[in-house]
């Protein structure tokens, strides 16, 4: 074993790096926060950790920064572990979040909420703010449900300016949902979504992205709906008639579900780019036929597209042929 330890910014990076001949058959990197000692903690960086970091609970770390602005952001890093949080991790304008890996840092909670609540502003096991950055871990939401609830994973909600930035996260919505559960609900907010997997298994009317009344950009991103019900919804993109047109962006995106791949209700806009989108019913599903659809360098597949109004180019059925100018 060869270690080579260097100093980044106050931080001790170790790299461990086992070697067989001339094949690597392992290699770690391990990021160790340096605080006390001949070493100040570093400015602006909150640890949470099992063991030996500033706090132990997410919750505790964000309340505890009281000063975040523009000219003085914040990062929490939370280090590896299980986090179950009661109900959820609120976070704040200018504080991101960073755990250590999907597989290695998993916030859990255990959240529902109502539809009596027309907003859902409070569902999710982490509730978004402005400015900020969520990386590096995983969100499990655990909740069942019952015919008037919803399961939220990650919660945006008036979420302005494509100001908050979810990447490299894992969303897994799962226990055994009946109804209404949701990767990612973005509610009257700019949000964008990059390098992550949303998976939703549940067995009525599940979403993997929600876009409500908002703006959404998708990139390099997978998700999927499972457990088989054709009202089940992998990106579902609504905006009431009378509110200025919303869109999803979806490029180099793969979805999957049983029901429609991409459901487009109300005065929205979809683009979608060298993507995959497989739905057991429709891989597109429009409800208004005055929205045009823009579909670029994709495959459909699954099932027809529904609606006419499509503008689409360089696009393929998943088995060789190619589809028309209007997706079919």
């Amino acid at each position: 074993m060869k270690l080579v330890k260097a100093r980044v910014f106050g931080l001790a990076i170790i790299f461990g790096v086992l070697s067989i001949g001339n094949a690597f058959a392992q290699s770690r990197v391990v990021v160790v926060p340096l605080g006390g000692g001949d070493f100040e903690p570093l400015q602006n960086i909150v640890t949470v950790a099992k063991q030996n970091g500033d706090f132990t609970d997410p919750n505790a770390a964000i309340a505890s920064i009281t000063d975040a602005s523009a000219s003085n952001p914040y990062l929490i890093v939370i280090g590896p572990g299980i986090y179950t949080v009661d109900p959820h991790v609120v976070m704040k304008p200018y504080v991101s979040i960073s755990g250590s890996g999907v597989k290695e840092t998993i916030v859990r909670g255990s959240v529902t909420g109502n539809s009596g609540d027309p907003d859902y502003a409070d569902n999710g096991v982490i509730l978004l703010a402005s400015h900020t950055t969520l990386s590096n871990l995983t969100v499990e939401n655990t909740a069942t449900t019952t015919a008037d609830d919803y399961i939220v994973g990650i919660m945006a909600y008036l979420v302005s300016s494509y100001t908050a930035l979810v990447k490299n996260v894992s969303v897994v919505v799962g226990g055994t949902p009946t109804n209404s559960s949701r990767g990612i609900y973005s509610e009257r907010s700019d949000i964008v979504i990059e390098d992550s997997y949303i998976v939703v298994d549940g067995t009525y009317r599940n979403y993997g992205l929600r876009n409500r009344v908002s703006n959404t950009a998708a990139r390099n991103t997978i998700v999927e709906v499972t457990n088989g019900s054709s009202l089940n919804r992998g990106v579902y993109d609504s905006t009431t008639a009378a509110s200025t047109p919303k869109f999803v962006k979806l490029d180099g995106v793969t979805v999957i579900s049983e029901g429609a791949g991409v459901y487009i209700t109300g005065n929205a806009s979809t683009k979608i780019r060298h993507s995959y989108i497989e739905g057991g019913s429709n891989s597109i599903f429009v409800t208004n036929t005055s929205v045009v659809v823009n579909v670029s360098h994709s495959t459909l597949t699954g099932g027809a597209v529904s609606g006419t109004n499509y503008s689409c180019t360089f696009n393929d059925d998943g088995s060789g042929g190619t589809l028309s100018s209007t997706c079919n």
